[in-house]
């Protein structure tokens, strides 16, 4: 079997995030357009112009607060799913840059802290409760900190989100899906980082000049 370079399996990950922020930007527009609650039509003065007496009033601005409150949500999951796919992205310019000069002196460093950031845009908060870990809200999405950790570890084992992504509820009846999940999110990315992490335990550090096994799993 030919292998693939982890270089290249990055590049699957940034498409794959990039398919999860479609899917972002279609709760954002469903929360923006109103659509899900169509007799709310925006907000401000907009939106309590549709209530004609003070318990209309409050029923909408109860509404604006419920939009206002999504909306920051999503605003906070996009800034970390655009990190996570940066830092996909980094990594393999790393792997890529190795294998243009022939040197994986830098290799380990470069996947450490792109790892790190991974980490920390999977393990996001949002108002005190993790974005990633569904239901799970008072956990951590992932439970490793440091590349070396994933020697020793299934992929699987690395996520501690649940399989119920958040969802967002209008007038009590109306609901869409606005949360993802880390597992959905990270697990190609944590599978190349864990490729990167089983070599070096497997044949020690990437070497200069590269070595043609070293050269391959980049």
């Amino acid at each position: 079997m030919v292998r693939i370079g982890t270089a290249h399996s990055f590049d699957t990950v940034t498409m794959a995030i990039l398919a999860k922020q479609s899917d972002q930007v279609t709760a954002q527009n469903q929360v923006a357009s109103g659509k899900i609650a169509p007799d709310l039509s925006g907000y401000g003065v907009k939106a309590q112009s549709l209530a004609a007496t003070n318990s209309a009033r409050i029923k909408t601005d109860s509404r604006i607060t419920v939009l206002e409150d999504i909306g920051r949500q999503l605003d906070s999951q996009n800034l970390y799913m655009t990190k996570l796919g940066d830092s996909a992205g980094e990594a393999k310019l790393a792997l890529l840059n190795a294998i243009a000069v022939g040197s994986g002196v830098t290799v380990l460093k470069e996947m450490q802290i792109q790892f790190s950031n991974v980490v920390e845009a999977l393990n996001a908060q949002h108002e005190g409760k993790y974005l990633f870990s569904g239901s799970k809200t008072d956990t951590k999405s992932v439970n490793v900190s440091n590349l070396s950790d994933l020697g020793a570890v299934t992929v699987a084992s690395v996520f501690q989100n649940d399989d119920l992504p958040l969802t967002s509820q209008f007038d009590g009846s109306s609901t869409i899906t606005t949360g993802f999940l880390a597992s959905d999110l990270g697990t190609q990315v944590m599978t190349a980082f864990k490729n990167i992490q089983d070599y070096v335990n497997a044949n020690g550090d990437f070497s200069t000049p590269l070595t043609k096994i070293g050269r391959a799993h980049v």
